[in-house]
C-alpha cells in the first residue's frame, strides 16, 4: 500500500520534530490542521512558526523545496506561496538521505517557488 500524499507530509513534520528534538530544542504541534504552519519551536522564551514541506525529486535526480502548496480545487488549483504572515521558516526535508534544511521565510519569499539543495547520487536525467 502506497501512502497518501498526507501520510508522506505527516512523515516529514515527524522527522523535522525528530531532528529539533534530538539537538535539544522544544517543539510544538498544533491541534488544528487548519493553521498556516506545522510545527512551533520555542528557544530563547520566542515562539517561531514552522512550515515542513518535503522535498522532491527532479527529472535530473536533484531534491526540490517547494515554496508553496497546491490544493486541487473543482476549478482547478488553489496555490498558496508562503509568506512571513504563515511561518517563520521552511523546513525542507529530504527523505531519502534524512537531511533537513532550514530557511527563513524571509530569503524564500525571494526566491521564485523552490530550491535545489542536492542530488541522489549516481541520477540521471530521465
Amino acid at each position: 500500500m502506497n501512502p497518501s500524499k498526507g501520510q508522506k507530509g505527516d512523515s516529514a513534520v515527524l522527522l523535522a520534530a525528530s531532528k529539533l528534538i534530538e539537538v535539544g530544542l522544544t517543539v510544538l504541534k498544533p491541534i488544528s490542521e487548519s493553521l498556516p504552519f506545522d510545527l512551533a519551536l520555542y528557544c530563547d522564551e520566542v515562539f517561531y512558526r514552522i512550515q515542513v514541506k518535503r522535498a522532491q525529486t527532479n527529472a535530473y535526480g536533484s531534491f526540490e523545496i517547494p515554496f508553496r502548496s497546491i490544493i486541487p480545487t473543482l476549478d482547478g488549483a488553489r496555490i498558496t506561496r508562503y509568506t512571513d504572515a504563515h511561518a517563520d521558516f521552511v523546513a525542507g526535508v529530504v527523505m531519502q538521505t534524512g537531511d533537513i534544511y532550514f530557511l527563513p521565510i524571509q530569503e524564500t519569499m525571494k526566491m521564485r517557488r523552490s530550491i535545489t539543495v542536492g542530488r541522489l547520487e549516481g541520477a540521471k536525467k530521465v
